[in-house]
């Protein structure tokens, strides 16, 4: 006599419920990776909260001033201006990788838009030392002109955060 509240099942059957169960998880799994895919940027962008530029000393070309030198001889070297002048530098975005970042720039170039790739050697709070990929625009003396720049760049580019840093000249 077959008892109504026990389910019975060949083997067959069972490999076929199983198998239909593990094709519906498979076609969950790739719909959750291509739209989670659309949803994200492309390139993420290293973002250091803590600015740990390490600078090397050998870097730096230093010009060693001769007291022989007299103040109004044209090889003086020294300030005869003592207000230096301030120029600015769109720092727009930072890549972990060298790839995109040459990218970037490229989008940047073919939009009429002076972008350079500076390299920076950092170190992380562990101590390893890791180069990020920093795309800078033109110094500019006017602020406003350098900021009407960035804001076309943001709105092609869709960046977020961007930084306008002051350079003495």
């Amino acid at each position: 006599m077959i008892d109504p509240n026990v389910l019975n099942i060949n083997r067959k059957q069972a490999t076929w419920a199983c198998a239909v169960i593990l094709f519906c998880f498979f076609l969950m799994f790739l719909l959750g990776y291509f739209v989670g895919k659309k949803s994200v940027k492309v390139e993420i962008p290293l973002i250091s909260l803590e600015p740990s530029i390490v600078i090397d000393p050998d870097v730096i070309p230093l010009i060693p001033l001769e007291p022989s030198m007299p103040v109004g001889s044209s090889e003086y070297i020294g300030f005869e201006n003592d207000e230096p002048t301030v120029q600015f530098v769109g720092q727009l975005i930072t890549f972990g990788t060298k790839k995109p970042a040459e990218k970037f720039v490229e989008r940047l170039a073919a939009k009429d838009i002076n972008g350079h790739l500076k390299v920076r050697k950092t170190r992380t709070m562990n101590g390893e030392k890791i180069t990020r990929y920093q795309i800078e625009t033109d110094s500019y003396v006017d602020r406003d002109e350098l900021q009407t720049l960035i804001d076309r760049i943001v709105k092609l580019e869709h960046i977020r955060n961007y930084h306008i840093k002051e350079v003495h000249v």
